[in-house]
C-alpha cells in the first residue's frame, strides 16, 4: 500500500492591527532609550571613577600619603624576610689596606640585624667605590645572613708634579691621598695639566722596555700631545708624538748597543724615525746624529 501523502499546512499570521504596531514602535523606542541612558550612565562612571582615581592619585602624591602607604608594605615584607631568618648579621671585608676603616663604615650604611634581601647590591657597590682608595667591588649574599665583600684597591704608580705639589695617581689617573700610602716604593715623577689623563700609556710604553724602565726619573708632558721622559744622570729623551713606544724601544737598543747612558750627552731625540739626534753636554761640541736607528 503506498503511503498516504502528507498535507502541508500553512499557517498565517493574523493581520497586524495599527494599535499593535504602534504599541511594538512604543516599546522599541522604550528600550533604545534604556539602552542609550545605560551606555551614559556606563561613561559617566567611567569618567567619574577615572577623575577620582587621577584626583585621588595626585593629592596621595602631593602629600606623600602614596609614597608612606608603599613605603609602609614594602618595609612590612622586608620586616617579614628578617623575622624568617634572612637578617644581616655579619659582613665579611677583603681587600682592604689604603682605605680608611671609617670611609667603608659610612659606605655600608647598613645596621646588624636588617633584612639582608633589602640591601640593594648595586647601590652598596656604588657607594664603596666613590672612595678613591678603591678601584673595584665584588659583593654577594651568602644567604641567609651574610655579605661577603671584595675589594681591590688602586695602586700608585707615578707622582703628579703641579704648582710645586706632587701627588700620587694610579694607572686610571685618580689621585690618591699620599697619607694613605705611607710605604711608596720609588715612583717616577709626571709632569703636565694633562699627564695624569696619560699615565697608563706612560707605563706601558716604560714596560715596553723593561732593561732601562729603572733608569726612569720623570717623564713631562710637551703641549699635551707628546712625552720627554728623564732619566738619571740628567738625560732627557724626546719621544714623537706618534708611535712613541716604537721609539723608546729604538732608543733602548741604542742604550744596549752604544751604551749611550755611560756617555756625556744630555739629550737624545727621538722625534724622527729615520734618524736620532744626540746632544753632548758640552755646549760647544756639535750634536751626534744617528741615521742607522731605525727598526731593522
Amino acid at each position: 500500500m503506498s503511503a498516504k501523502k502528507r498535507t502541508r499546512v500553512q499557517v498565517k499570521s493574523s493581520p497586524v492591527t495599527r494599535v499593535q504596531a504602534a504599541a511594538e514602535f512604543g516599546r522599541k523606542k522604550a528600550r533604545q532609550r534604556r539602552q542609550q541612558w545605560k551606555k551614559r550612565a556606563l561613561m559617566a562612571g567611567g569618567i567619574a571613577f577615572a577623575s577620582y582615581a587621577l584626583v585621588g592619585g595626585w593629592w596621595l602624591m602631593h602629600t606623600g600619603k602614596l609614597q608612606q602607604s608603599m613605603s609602609a608594605s614594602s618595609d612590612a615584607f622586608w620586616q617579614h624576610t628578617a623575622d624568617a631568618g634572612f637578617r644581616l648579621d655579619q659582613i665579611t671585608l677583603i681587600g682592604r689596606n689604603h682605605a680608611s676603616a671609617a670611609s667603608v663604615k659610612a659606605a655600608l650604611g647598613i645596621k646588624q640585624g636588617a633584612p639582608i634581601l633589602a640591601v640593594s647590591l648595586q647601590e652598596l657597590k656604588a657607594r664603596l667605590q666613590a672612595i678613591p682608595e678603591i678601584k673595584t667591588v665584588v659583593i654577594t649574599r651568602a644567604l641567609p645572613n651574610e655579605l661577603a665583600i671584595t675589594i681591590t684597591e688602586r695602586v700608585p704608580v707615578a707622582w703628579w708634579q703641579q704648582g710645586g705639589k706632587q701627588q700620587l695617581v694610579d694607572a686610571d689617573g685618580m689621585v690618591l691621598a699620599r697619607e694613605k700610602y705611607k710605604q711608596v716604593a720609588a715612583l717616577p715623577i709626571v709632569v703636565g695639566d694633562d699627564a695624569p689623563q696619560h699615565v697608563a700609556e706612560l707605563m706601558a710604553l716604560l714596560n715596553s722596555a723593561p732593561s732601562i724602565k729603572p733608569d726612569v726619573v720623570a717623564a713631562v708632558r710637551i703641549g699635551q700631545r707628546r712625552w720627554n721622559v728623564q732619566l738619571s744622570r740628567d738625560i732627557v729623551v724626546m719621544l714623537p708624538e706618534s708611535a712613541p713606544t716604537a721609539a723608546w724601544k729604538r732608543f733602548a737598543t741604542l742604550v744596549e748597543k752604544e751604551a749611550l747612558l755611560s756617555k756625556a750627552i744630555r739629550s737624545v731625540d727621538m722625534r724622527m724615525e729615520d734618524r736620532v739626534f744626540i746632544m753632548p753636554i758640552e755646549q760647544k761640541q756639535n750634536p751626534i746624529t744617528l741615521t742607522t736607528a731605525r727598526d731593522t
